[in-house]
C-alpha cells in the first residue's frame, strides 16, 4: 500500500471519530441544555431551540437516527482500520463497505421518516400533525443515492472476493 494512502487512511481514522463524538456532542448539548453554536453546526439549529420542556422528547425521537448513523461510521472506521493493516480488498473489509452504506442509508429513510415529531419538538413545525410529515431534502437523495451505490457495489465487492477466493483454492 502507497504511503499516501496509509496516511490518508490514518487521518480519516483519527478524524471520524473525533467528529461523530463532536456531533453527538452537539446534539446532546442542543436537546438537554438548549446550546446552539453560535457559528451553526451539522443540523442548522443555530437559530432555534427545542420547544419548552420537551428536550427529552427531542432527543428521543433524534437517538435511532443518531445510532444509526454512529453505526454506520463505526463500520467505516473497522473498513478503514482494514485498509491500514493492509487489507485493501477482502470479504472482511467489504462487508464493512456494505455494512457501512447500509447503515448510512436507513438513518437517512428514518431521519426522513421523524423530521415532523423532530421539527414539532424544536417548535418550528407549524401544521397540524407533525407525525405524518414526510420531508425529503436534498441532502436525503443524495446521500441516499450514494450510499445505494455503495451498497451495490459491495455486493459486487463480496461475490468478487468469494470468486477469487474459490479460484485461488484450485490453483
Amino acid at each position: 500500500m502507497s504511503p499516501w494512502f496509509r496516511a490518508v487512511v490514518m487521518a480519516l481514522m483519527i478524524a471520524v471519530p473525533v467528529w461523530m463524538a463532536w456531533l453527538t456532542f452537539l446534539q446532546a448539548a442542543f436537546w438537554f441544555f438548549d446550546y446552539a453554536p453560535p457559528f451553526g453546526d451539522f443540523f442548522d439549529r443555530a437559530n432555534a431551540s427545542p420547544r419548552n420542556g420537551y428536550g427529552w422528547f427531542g432527543f428521543a425521537v433524534i437517538s435511532p437516527v443518531m445510532a444509526t448513523w454512529l453505526y454506520a461510521f463505526y463500520r467505516l472506521e473497522l473498513l478503514l482500520l482494514g485498509f491500514h493493516r493492509g487489507g485493501a480488498i477482502n470479504l472482511a473489509t467489504v462487508r464493512h463497505l456494505r455494512g457501512f452504506s447500509l447503515f448510512l442509508l436507513i438513518s437517512i429513510i428514518l431521519e426522513v421518516f421523524l423530521l415532523g415529531p423532530y421539527l414539532w419538538a424544536m417548535g418550528s413545525f407549524t401544521g397540524e400533525n407533525p407525525w405524518f410529515k414526510l420531508q425529503l431534502m436534498r441532502i436525503h437523495v443524495h446521500v441516499g443515492i450514494f450510499s445505494f451505490i455503495f451498497l451495490l457495489i459491495s455486493h459486487a465487492l463480496v461475490e468478487a472476493v468469494q470468486y477469487k477466493d474459490e479460484n485461488e483454492k484450485f490453483f
